[in-house]
């Protein structure tokens, strides 16, 4: 499949789902299975601990993301 920082979701050849989660710095996201149905949600619906969230504003203000 090779490297991505990009979040997505793709079906693949034969009905298979793959789900990259993405970067865990610059747009958290996580896979939530959920009655056998795979999702992607992401990190900053759920409440972050507040040094990771300060971390994550911080490196948007830089244009880190």
């Amino acid at each position: 499949f090779g490297h991505t920082h990009l979040e997505g979701e793709t079906r693949l050849k034969g009905g298979a789902k793959y789900i990259n989660t993405g970067s865990w710095l610059f747009e958290p996201h996580y896979a939530e299975i959920d009655h056998g149905k795979v999702s992607l949600k992401r990190v900053c619906d759920l409440e972050l601990h507040p040094r990771s969230a300060s971390l994550i504003h911080s490196m948007r203000e830089q244009g880190l993301n």
